[in-house]
């Protein structure tokens, strides 16, 4: 059973490797991209299986599990980017009507050549029109304030009328951050005024510790829709974590409570890849952790992408 099962794992990773010679050397439709990619996601749940079931045969398996998996992981995260460029390149074709490729499609010289002719023939009478200045918002809730004050600062650093930058605080406060300036007129002194009041009542180290240690430990589990649940945990890690540092909190020293505590929130499938991948570690560092998150939410991300181009297709025919 188990020389079968080592003989399906072979075949399996043989598949994946043909397809991706054929897509890399071969023009395919949109609609044969699209089964490739179907397929390669269920070539990953069956290598899955496979291996599980091989590994409960022969539990000297495990150990080198981790390396099998990684291996065939890198390879179907290769192929299917592949795939999913060749489609968005494909697509824009269909929708331009024409057969002319992109320019990301077109050989390098002709590609550079076409950028330097619009750099020497620039346009005539078109003046150069500014971005508008997006201002971040601020609403009162504390664990936002380090997040809010650096990225309102960056934005107006080229201000320096006091006035203008009071209105561009107004229009970025809302809720409680507004009622507690609403009092203050656009004088002199105004923004400085204001921005004290504010840095007084949300820049309160003792207060923002716990807010941010506990909105990590207390993480929304990653829950149905695995990737878009990963994406969501990681981003919120990484806030809570940046500013903590910022703060002067050695989070660095936190590898183990971090690592252990936001372990607890992944899914099941998540959890066990976890438990594979941190055999191979002496220590669970955070970083290692937050690596393994980002990959498999790359991971989870593709594999929902193939199902929503998959359900697309079928709903089109």
């Amino acid at each position: 059973m188990a020389t079968q099962l080592r003989s399906r794992r072979g075949a399996l990773r043989g598949m994946l490797t043909r397809n991706a010679n054929l897509v890399e050397q071969l023009p395919l439709s949109v609609a044969r991209l699209e089964y490739k990619l179907e397929e390669a996601r269920q070539l990953r749940l069956d290598f899955l299986d496979t291996q599980s079931e091989l590994e409960a045969l022969e539990p000297t398996e495990a150990e080198d599990s981790v390396r099998t998996w990684d291996d065939f992981e890198d390879a179907y995260l290769a192929y299917t980017d592949a795939v999913l460029d060749k489609l968005d390149a494909a697509k824009r074709i269909t929708l331009s009507g024409g057969t002319s490729p992109p320019s990301d499609l077109l050989p390098v010289d002709q590609t550079v050549r076409r950028t330097v002719d619009q750099l020497a023939t620039p346009p005539v009478d078109q003046p150069i029109r500014l971005p508008a200045l997006e201002l971040p918002t601020f609403d009162g809730k504390l664990e936002d304030w380090p997040q809010f004050s650096q990225r309102f600062q960056a934005a107006i650093d080229g201000s320096k009328v006091d006035s203008v930058r009071f209105q561009y605080l107004t229009a970025s406060l809302t809720g409680e951050a507004r009622n507690i300036i609403r009092g203050l007129d656009c004088a002199e002194g105004a923004f400085t005024t204001a921005w004290s009041i504010l840095e007084n009542r949300y820049n309160n180290k003792r207060l923002l510790v716990p807010r941010h240690v506990q909105a990590l430990l207390n993480a929304e589990p990653v829950g149905r829709h695995v990737g878009q649940g990963l994406r969501r945990l990681v981003d919120d890690i990484t806030m809570h974590i940046r500013t903590l540092g910022s703060m002067g909190i050695p989070v660095d020293k936190w590898d183990d409570v971090l690592v252990t505590s936001l372990s607890s929130k992944l899914d099941r499938y998540t959890a066990r890849q976890w438990d594979m991948q941190s055999v191979k570690y002496e220590d669970w560092t955070f970083e290692k952790f937050l690596s393994f998150l980002k990959f498999q939410c790359q991971v989870q991300m593709n594999g929902e992408a193939i199902q929503r181009l998959s359900f697309t297709t079928r709903e089109s025919r």
